[in-house]
């Protein structure tokens, strides 16, 4: 049986641990709400621009076919966020084959060199603070090789925002786009309506169509990157705001075992003076 004082050092102990879960907690909430409105800055704005893009690729009289695939593998440096990275890595270990490729970005990323047992041929990495630092230039580099010249079909992994209470590990198509990936969401009577539209593009949409997917790469990529961080400072808000919450029950417990202990030794020491008493008469 726990000691009086170790049970008041695991209370002491668990109390502090709650201070750092609700500074977290605080933390991410802040930073969500702020990550939250460059999300919508931008959301109308990105369907529209998958929908051009979608439009120049079904305009094209050329089609590829794609043997295998490049995955961009997008987690974060940091744990303390629920299962925000391990909802990734369980989705690309669900997606990859024997051939595939993956673009490796954020350190917690790096589990699934054993875990998939890549060579150094089957993936290549960039860290979070190189794009923060040098921007998307060497990401993007890596896309359009992987796809212009050696033939592969680019979708990325992230953990994609649905609330302030819910996310989701989420494969997206980058290039070739697909339809149902379009952030656009239309009535019956306005899908119709796009149907008949006609575009014409100037310049030719084969001259036009390599330029516009580097600009495309870019503002996806960028705003992925803001998608993703919401979605880990939400994950991470209620993974601290849960560890808040066990934490303090933790302390309730261990509370009422003091106060059990403490009458116990009182009952105990009642009952020694009793029974002194008793045996002195």
């Amino acid at each position: 049986m726990q000691t009086q004082k170790e049970i008041k050092n695991r209370i002491n102990s668990t109390q502090s641990i709650n201070k750092i879960t609700k500074a977290l907690f605080l933390m991410s909430t802040v930073k969500s709400q702020k990550a939250l409105k460059e999300y919508n800055k931008f959301k109308e704005y990105i369907g529209l621009l998958q929908d051009s893009i979608l439009r120049m690729e079904n305009s094209l009289e050329f089609k590829v076919e794609f043997k295998h695939n490049y995955y961009v593998v997008l987690t974060s440096d940091l744990g303390l966020a629920g299962s925000y990275n391990i909802d990734v890595t369980k989705k690309i270990n669900k997606v990859y084959e024997s051939g595939d490729k993956l673009l490796l970005i954020g350190k917690k990323a790096n589990s699934l060199i054993n875990s998939l047992n890549l060579s150094s041929d089957d993936y290549d990495y960039i860290s979070l603070d190189s794009i923060r630092k040098d921007g998307l230039g060497e990401l993007t580099n890596h896309i359009l090789k992987s796809y212009r010249k050696d033939g592969y079909k680019v979708s990325i992994v992230y953990s994609k925002f649905l609330s302030q209470l819910d996310t989701e590990s989420t494969v997206l198509s980058l290039l070739p786009l697909n339809p149902e990936d379009v952030q656009i969401k239309e009535d019956d009577s306005n899908s119709h309506k796009r149907e008949k539209d006609y575009y014409d593009f100037e310049p030719k949409v084969q001259s036009l169509y390599p330029k516009a997917i580097s600009i495309y790469l870019d503002i996806i990529i960028n705003w992925l990157l803001k998608e993703a961080d919401l979605s880990e400072q939400v994950s991470r808000k209620q993974a601290m705001d849960s560890a808040t919450r066990n934490g303090q029950d933790m302390i309730d417990s261990l509370k009422r075992t003091l106060n059990k202990t403490r009458q116990a030794k009182i009952t105990q020491e009642i009952s020694e003076i009793i029974g002194a008493a008793e045996a002195l008469k």
